[in-house]
């Protein structure tokens, strides 16, 4: 990487509100300290430049930098162990998906508790069997959009014999029981019947 990307990466990390420890984004990036000390001066300039309402400041007590009128996540590792927790058992996410979105949790706590979560998750998902092949958080979003528009849909699944079948249902509700996500719906019969989500290969507007 180059200057331009360590400024563009303490940037992004000031701007939402994470405080900045010197010899951690030192060690972490292998730049020295006149290196660093650039990339903040850079960062103070732009900001000055674009006549921001914000200003990098020095924490000299936590040996911390950080930008003024930004409040620093409330997110920890302890604290964000509870949302990665519910992801896995959710169940509702392929290995692939739940990466993603882990990542995305790891950027939201501050920069010298993410190893420690990440060695953390590392062993708890080393003997996780995840559950789905293909997420199915694309179709739980989905489905939440009818729910709220009150349409009707044509379902397309695999039946107890892993037989596709086509139905007409109005979808009422999503629900989770013994680790399997649930749609329940009505038909044109007036009957309530329940699908299971990850059964579901399709769905068609009527």
């Amino acid at each position: 990487m180059n200057k331009s990307d360590y400024v563009l990466i303490l940037f992004y990390r000031l701007m939402n509100g994470e405080r900045i420890k010197k010899n951690l984004f030192m060690k972490e990036f292998e730049v020295g300290r006149r290196s660093f000390d650039r990339y903040i001066q850079t960062v103070r300039l732009m900001l000055s430049d674009v006549y921001a309402p914000n200003e990098v400041c020095y924490d000299t007590k936590n040996n911390e930098y950080y930008l003024s009128g930004l409040t620093q996540g409330k997110l920890h590792g302890i604290k964000i162990l509870t949302p990665i927790l519910l992801v896995l058992e959710s169940g509702a996410l392929s290995a692939k998906d739940t990466a993603e979105i882990l990542t995305e949790l790891f950027s939201a706590i501050p920069m010298n508790e993410r190893t420690i979560l990440q060695r953390t998750v590392q062993r708890l998902t080393s003997a996780y069997e995840f559950k789905v092949s293909d997420s199915i958080l694309k179709v739980i979003w989905d489905l939440n959009l009818i729910i709220d528009r009150g349409t009707k849909i044509f379902l397309i699944y695999e039946n107890e014999n892993r037989k596709l079948e086509r139905e007409k249902i109005l979808p009422e509700k999503i629900s989770c029981s013994d680790g399997e996500w649930i749609l329940q719906g009505m038909t044109d019969s007036g009957l309530t019947k329940n699908f299971l989500i990850k059964n579901i290969c399709k769905i068609e507007n009527v």
